[in-house]
């Protein structure tokens, strides 16, 4: 079962998402939100696996500025570090949240499953919270959250801790809009969610690993836009309906601000939610065919509760 690359086309719209398609069987539709400026392949044989043994048919939306992704991206060649710089991806958090719940129910009518389920990481958990706020179970049968939630921007500022520098008055930004030209790069500008010194020695295979990829990738970019970030931050307050079950998987060895304050902000919404930790594991699992078996072991038990609850 090899994946393939789709466009999601919704109301005929000029603009469409990128998406890669994972051909499992059985009744259940998984909708997977990958990290910001991440997928395009990337998790190529994770999502293989879970598709397969959670006998699920996924789908992996690329968020803008990845693969087949459009809408408001702007794109440098992509290779070697500053060129990624100056490519970014362009989204604002609620018009994007709509344009994946259309999504979302054009999936089901496509696909025509019996279950359907949301899970996000990273940034994609912090989207797949609002996207599933705005549907309110009308398509989405339940969630999981993997290093990324959020309840409302003062939440999201929390951990990505944003220390936008007053640049008009730095005597080389006339070169850097220049040299850059609008729509900017976060990198650019800001300071954010910038992981401890701890954490980057101790996980310094995991990030080695990364910066190799990014550079390597051609599909890939490093950076998003003052904008989007600003739409992360300025997002707003947010309650989960509570009549569709979530499952937070919290990666224990998870030092970047994101990740640290995800089960208390979960905690305040009357959903039914499971947590459960994943042991040793980083960031973002899917890079570890370790961290991503355990994983799915832990969806799986939670498949099987929440799904004996419904034919009860």
């Amino acid at each position: 079962m090899e994946p393939k690359e789709i466009l999601i086309r919704t109301d005929g719209e000029q603009d469409a998402l990128g998406a890669w398609l994972y051909q499992g069987a059985g009744k259940r539709l998984i909708v997977y939100l990958s990290p910001i400026c991440l997928h395009g392949g990337w998790f190529k044989e994770a999502l293989k696996e879970i598709a397969v043994q959670l006998e699920a048919t996924l789908i992996a939306i690329d968020l803008p500025g990845i693969g087949q992704s459009r809408g408001g991206v702007t794109v440098g060649n992509r290779k070697g570090l500053f060129n990624k710089l100056r490519s970014c991806c362009d989204f604002e958090l609620t018009t994007l949240c709509q344009q994946l719940q259309r999504a979302v129910y054009w999936l089901k009518q496509e696909f025509r499953p019996e279950i359907v389920y949301g899970l996000g990481s990273s940034i994609g958990g912090i989207v797949t919270s609002y996207l599933l706020a705005e549907d309110k179970g009308d398509v989405l049968d339940g969630a999981i959250f993997q290093a990324g939630f959020a309840s409302s921007g003062a939440e999201i500022g929390q951990y990505v801790k944003p220390r936008i520098l007053k640049i008009p008055q730095w005597r080389y930004y006339e070169e850097l809009k220049r040299r850059f030209k609008p729509p900017i790069p976060v990198f650019v500008f800001v300071n954010w969610s910038i992981p401890s010194t701890e954490a980057v020695t101790t996980q310094f295979k995991e990030t080695r690993k990364l910066i190799t990829r990014f550079l390597k990738d051609p599909d890939t970019v490093i950076s998003f836009t003052i904008e989007s970030l600003e739409s992360l931050i300025n997002a707003p307050a947010i309650i989960l309906p509570p009549n569709v079950p979530v499952l937070l998987l919290k990666s224990e060895n998870d030092l970047i601000p994101a990740n640290q304050q995800a089960e208390a902000f979960l905690e305040r919404h009357p959903c039914d939610k499971t947590i459960v930790s994943l042991s040793g594991a980083p960031h973002i699992i899917f890079e570890s065919r370790e961290h991503t078996q355990t994983a799915i072991k832990a969806i799986q038990k939670w498949l099987e509760k929440i799904e004996s609850q419904r034919v009860g």
